[in-house]
């Protein structure tokens, strides 16, 4: 492979996955590794990737994430697996929220026969549970948290969003984040993180649902402190840094594996 099809093939790594992981994508290319550290290189002074441990990230995702529907397609698979774990952690009758996010789009997706009350500011999660109870899947209520929608990413925000979800009490909030860090959970918009968080402080257990590859790396704004969270559910696809796995033991949260 030449050159600049080659940087092009990474270019194209790095928008698909959100990453690009230096053995991985040698191995894929069937180039050595030391061929694709110097591609990154070039990459990054073109302001194009941006060098992590291990590898790189695209430029464009420390600013802003991908589109709805390319989140929604990413790492599908490793979605679902995580989304299936997450659901064994609810029990019929608790009081549910869920955030916005396709891993979070994943957990709903495979509730099955529990009677639950789910409450959320996502579209798609109203969509999914809709379809569930009418294929007899899903027997419990569904709130939608009115107020402005955005429509590109599907869910509602503003301030009658989160002054109705002051009002209430969950068994256990289900959120997401963009990145994973020392600083905190991460996400690209406050819209966003504020209602997350809004979630979080109303409810008895935090859960977070995060893929791996987000373990560790930053995004444009913090919306809460580490120690909101009692239980991460994650996958086993990348390595969870040691300085990652103290600060959780710190925090005591529990880190459940999907598999």
């Amino acid at each position: 492979m030449l050159t600049d099809a080659r940087r092009k093939a990474i270019e194209h790594i790095a928008a698909k996955d959100g990453e690009v992981i230096i053995s991985k994508v040698a191995k894929e290319l069937g180039v050595s590794i030391e061929t694709i550290r110097r591609d990154i290189s070039q990459l990054c002074k073109e302001n194009i990737l941006t060098k992590v441990h291990g590898g790189a990230v695209p430029v464009v995702s420390v600013l802003s994430e991908a589109t709805y529907r390319h989140r929604k397609e990413a790492n599908f698979k490793t979605k679902q697996i995580i989304g299936r774990t997450a659901e064994k952690l609810i029990s019929s009758n608790q009081v549910i929220a869920f955030s916005t996010g396709s891993t979070i789009e994943a957990i709903v997706s495979n509730i099955h026969k529990k009677s639950i009350k789910v409450l959320t500011n996502s579209l798609p999660i109203c969509d999914i549970l809709s379809k569930l109870a009418e294929s007899g899947e899903f027997d419990g209520d569904i709130t939608l948290f009115g107020g402005l929608l955005n429509p590109k990413e599907h869910f509602t925000l503003g301030t009658s969003v989160t002054d109705k979800i002051s009002s209430y009490h969950f068994d256990t909030a289900f959120i997401g984040a963009v990145g994973v860090c020392s600083q905190g959970l991460m996400c690209t918009t406050s819209e966003e993180g504020d209602i997350a968080a809004k979630l979080a402080l109303s409810s008895s257990q935090v859960i977070l649902v995060v893929e791996s590859r987000k373990i560790g790396k930053p995004s444009v704004y913090r919306f809460a402190d580490i120690g909101i969270v009692n239980k991460i559910v994650t996958d086993n696809e990348n390595k969870i840094s040691d300085e990652m796995l103290e600060l959780f033991k710190k925090n005591n949260i529990e880190i459940i594996i999907a598999e």
